[in-house]
């Protein structure tokens, strides 16, 4: 039987207490996931509520985030799943976490 020793570690941080090099990563991955607008990444991964970081051996594997999503965003979300009645209900959004393989 082959035995697979691996660590898997989950690291959540506000993003101001993130280091560039930590910012720079959720960034890249989340680009590489290809499900979501560069435009502007940088500015909503830093106001996020918390960031949370994936790490398999010491590598970054997969990301994630709390955010408190722009009123307008929210909005049109809501609007589109056709229940714009519930989105006073939800402060916060999880986005899609993202991996990198």
């Amino acid at each position: 039987m082959v035995q697979y020793k691996t660590k898997m570690t989950i690291k959540i941080f506000k993003p101001e207490n993130c280091s560039d090099a930590q910012l720079k990563t959720f960034y890249e991955i989340v680009v590489d996931g290809n499900q979501v607008n560069a435009n502007g990444l940088l500015n909503r991964i830093k106001t996020a509520d918390f960031l949370s970081f994936c790490e398999l051996d010491d590598k970054v594997v997969g990301v994630a985030s709390i955010k408190n999503p722009d009123i307008n965003y929210k909005k049109t979300i809501f609007e589109k799943a056709n229940v714009e009645e519930l989105a006073d209900d939800y402060k916060y959004e999880r986005n899609a976490s993202s991996k990198r393989n």
